[in-house]
């Protein structure tokens, strides 16, 4: 009774569950920063230990608060780190004002503009704090992307029940924690998933205004420019010329238009239009072959870098599961790329989501959280496994395993997370 009083509810408005999805899993995201945050160390401040003797031995025991009201709670400024920082800084004074030829230390220009203009815009439109506005448009991003998500998935042939699932997955995907936290994670599945949506709708005006601030939002982003170009190309076919070409080439210019934006004003500032690019190198990062740092991985496996900024077995697992996904969808799906191009545009541009980010230097660094965006993944996992209930729960069940392990590891300082 109970049970089928549930599925009703699910099935009855799917916007009203995917809100009470969004509150109770951020909820749950709360209470594993509490007990995170009470039970394992700190990682950037030593522990307290007292002895504690036992019939025949002694050892040392972490000393933990026994006061319930004076245990710590998740405030405002453990939401920030990182990233967010070098967000807020750009929000409030703007860019660094070096040349690229010039010694200068490492320049925020890698940094990509729109997260960081809405977040100054909310904060002067509220009369907030960066802090503030940074947590309430993450998560109104991510409210917004679980709903594009959800008709995505309903367009492509997913159940209701089967859609609302992968949308749960992205709840719970390892990172996940940096879709509720000032970073341009929420903000980018929520402009890309929306140039989808309205492209397979063939709504090519919105889908290319959302397309081009995606490539203002993260490198990645001229993926899904490109995808919506292709898809646009893809729906007029090889006719003729015909009245409607010079819209399309419109909407095209228009999606251009954000990007060569952002780099005409790099090129004012710091002499270089690919200054965002180039200044990865200042950052300890380069452009590599495509998955190089996963073999390198297989080659030389490690379990942290000295540096403590990256669990490697970790990210390998994760990296493992999804370049399976991505290997085993194309062979259960050959058919439907045959008789439907979309599905091949969108698999070639996950392809290129994932690839980017294994571009990026020899080890493994980040890789969760660049994952956490290539959302196709949900999809996927959830058509290849619809009818294989256990494998499906396995993979929810070890993904929200992982989820929580960031959760605390975020909240606790722990530098693999991020």
């Amino acid at each position: 009774m109970y049970f089928a009083k549930v599925r009703s509810i699910i099935q009855d408005s799917p916007i009203r569950f995917l809100v009470g999805l969004f509150v109770i899993t951020r909820i749950v995201v709360l209470v594993a920063a509490y007990f995170g945050m009470n039970i394992f160390s700190d990682y950037t401040s030593p522990s307290q230990y007292k002895p504690m003797a036992w019939p025949g031995s002694e050892t040392m025991q972490m000393q933990l608060e026994t006061d319930l009201w004076k245990t710590k709670v998740p405030i405002l400024e453990q939401f920030l780190t990182a990233d967010t920082y070098a967000y807020q800084v750009i929000a409030d004074q703007g860019y660094d004002d070096y040349r690229i030829d010039e010694p200068h230390p490492p320049a925020n220009w890698v940094f990509f503009p729109l997260f960081p203009l809405i977040l100054r815009l909310v904060s002067e439109i509220t009369s907030s704090d960066y802090m503030t506005a940074g947590l309430g448009i993450s998560n109104l991003f991510l409210l917004v992307a679980m709903i594009y998500l959800y008709f995505i998935g309903v367009q492509r042939g997913l159940k209701d029940t089967e859609a609302k699932l992968a949308v749960g997955m992205l709840l719970v995907a390892p990172a996940a924690i940096f879709l509720s936290i000032p970073y341009t994670e929420s903000l980018f599945l929520m402009l890309s998933m929306g140039a989808v949506y309205y492209s397979l709708r063939g709504k090519w005006l919105p889908a290319f205004v959302l397309a081009g601030l995606c490539t203002v939002t993260r490198n990645v982003g001229v993926v899904i420019l490109l995808y919506t170009a292709c898809s646009m190309l893809l729906e007029r076919g090889f006719r003729k010329p015909e009245p409607r070409d010079g819209l399309r080439f419109l909407y095209l210019i228009i999606g251009g238009i954000p990007l060569a934006t952002y780099l005409g004003y790099m090129k004012w500032l710091t002499g270089d239009f690919l200054a965002p690019i180039h200044e990865q190198l200042n950052w300890g990062r380069h452009t590599s072959i495509p998955f190089s740092s996963y073999i390198h991985y297989l080659t030389k496996p490690y379990f942290q870098t000295s540096s403590g900024w990256e669990n490697g077995l970790i990210s390998f697992l994760i990296a493992t599961f999804v370049i399976i996904i991505m290997l085993i969808y194309p062979i259960v799906k050959w058919k439907s790329f045959k008789t439907d191009g979309r599905q091949l545009l969108l698999y070639g541009a996950t392809i290129l989501l994932i690839a980017i980010p294994f571009s990026s230097g020899e080890h493994l660094a980040s890789i969760p959280r660049y994952m956490l965006v290539c959302f196709p993944i949900y999809l996927y996992v959830m058509e290849l496994f619809r009818k294989h209930v256990l494998v499906l729960i396995s993979c929810v069940m070890l993904s929200f395993f992982f989820h929580i392990l960031f959760t605390i590891g975020y909240f606790n300082n722990y530098f693999f997370v991020f």
